[in-house]
């Protein structure tokens, strides 16, 4: 018997013979997301986004709009992206 002809789940990923996924719960988690309102949520977002960075072509291109929200000097305004 095939020590992977079943799935396995690790570290919130799903281990399968074809290869590796992200669970369905968590990509609907972050779909159901309120908008960021401040800075703080805006990098809880980010850090769920990097746990999913190996599904995520060009991630860090796609969340380069953040960094301008990140400054100090910016005032947070989420629709302004």
């Amino acid at each position: 018997m095939c020590l992977w002809s079943y799935l396995e789940k690790f570290l919130g990923f799903i281990v399968r013979q074809r290869g590796i996924e992200i669970e369905q719960a968590k990509i609907d988690a972050i779909l159901k997301m309120p908008e960021p309102r401040n800075i703080h949520e805006l990098k809880s977002l980010q850090g769920k986004l990097a746990y999913l960075r190996r599904f995520i072509s060009n991630l860090a291109g796609r969340c380069q709009p953040f960094s301008r929200l990140m400054k100090k000097e910016v005032p947070f305004e989420w629709g302004s992206l």
